[in-house]
């Protein structure tokens, strides 16, 4: 467990020389690191509205994963949970 962001998205953060910096902190939580992952998911809905969106779905889990893993590792026991906590996560907002 850990500290996240919470609300990681296109209006809070920069990107300068390939170096992210995350800002607005407001909705910072303690909990588990597959909650990174499940906070991230719903920025992309739009791709379940276009044509194909499994392949485009897919390929973003799978560069987002190779991110994540450069800066921490997830094991993968953890994405046997990330529909359940994101199913949580969506209730309880």
């Amino acid at each position: 467990m850990a500290w996240y962001n919470c609300d990681v998205n296109p209006t809070n953060f920069h990107v300068n020389d390939g170096q992210i910096t995350l800002f607005d902190f407001d909705d910072c939580a303690y909990n588990w690191f597959i909650n990174d992952i499940a906070v991230a998911l719903p920025m992309y809905y739009d791709l379940y509205a276009e044509e194909g969106w499994e392949v485009k779905l897919t390929e973003f889990f799978r560069r987002y994963m190779q991110g994540y893993e450069e800066e921490n590792h997830l094991d993968a026991i953890w994405l046997e949970y990330l529909q359940r906590v994101y199913a949580y996560r969506t209730l309880s907002l």
